[in-house]
């Protein structure tokens, strides 16, 4: 069927646009998350003290219909109002669970050739209740949380060498989370992104033989050797209060090292607002 919103939704595989079931609005899921912080007052000072601000969790609003058909449009023997129950168990199902939080992938129309496809994880905030409009028709309101409040598009690795090199970060907002892992042969690498303003580094103090690694995790904010083992004592980072940064656009990178002729892949997913 033609989507009714210029965006392809599925939660958890499960396609949001068929005769069966679509999203109806389109209000409620294109704004910025709200911000997280506030600033600070001072006695005997006029007004506020300044204070850099964070993101915080997204609510996420699906106003949806369903239907009594399947998703292809087709009304079975039974009738479209079991139909229409068995649809909206469905959606029951999939929006209940508790052990983790919901899959969603959102694909938008823009000005390039093919749809943006991002991802996002939300949990169910409300209790699903449909609203009954006819025997094979039902509206209901699906309040979602995104703890994280960034979607993320394909997740892609770029090597960069002692010869330095470029990451594009395709997205709409700041890269904080990657993996970011030093390959041997390498003594006290760092790894600068000199188009931050400060520039922002990742360092290990130490010698990483051939074929041995040191992988850091800017999300879970580890440091392990290819054993496993922490090395996180001989890590530092500056520039940033996070431990790496991608801006927006184009990152130039520059590998240092007191020797070795080894590189760092740098994993991560482009952040869209």
């Amino acid at each position: 069927m033609a989507n009714t919103v210029e965006a392809y939704w599925e939660v958890e595989g499960h396609n949001l646009h068929t005769w069966a079931n679509t999203i109806e609005t389109l209000s409620g899921r294109e704004g910025l998350p709200p911000r997280r912080g506030q600033n600070e007052v001072v006695a005997y000072r006029a007004g506020e003290v300044w204070r850099p601000k964070v993101f915080g969790a997204r609510n996420l609003t699906l106003a949806m219909w369903v239907k009594g058909s399947d998703a292809n449009g087709v009304i079975p023997a039974a009738g479209a109002r079991a139909q229409l129950r068995q649809n909206i168990e469905a959606l029951k199902a999939i929006f209940a669970r508790t052990d983790r939080e919901l899959v969603i992938t959102r694909r938008l129309r823009t000005l390039a050739p093919s749809l943006l496809v991002q991802t996002g994880k939300a949990e169910l905030l409300g209790v699903l209740e449909p609203n009954f409009q006819a025997r094979d028709l039902a509206r209901l309101v699906v309040d979602l949380v995104m703890a994280d409040p960034f979607w993320y598009g394909a997740q892609q690795t770029v090597n960069i060498t002692l010869a330095d090199g470029t990451i594009v970060n395709d997205g709409s907002y700041y890269v904080t989370k990657m993996k970011v892992r030093f390959k041997g042969p390498l003594t006290n690498p760092q790894l600068v992104n000199q188009s931050m303003d400060p520039v922002v580094s990742l360092s290990y103090v130490g010698t990483i033989g051939a074929g041995n690694w040191i992988e850091f995790d800017t999300d879970a904010f580890t440091a392990r050797d290819q054993g496993g083992l922490s090395v996180l004592g001989s890590t530092s980072h500056s520039g940033a209060r996070e431990w790496m940064v991608l801006r927006p656009a184009a990152n130039a990178m520059v590998l240092n090292a007191e020797a070795g002729t080894g590189s760092v892949d740098v994993t991560f997913s482009p952040a869209y607002l």
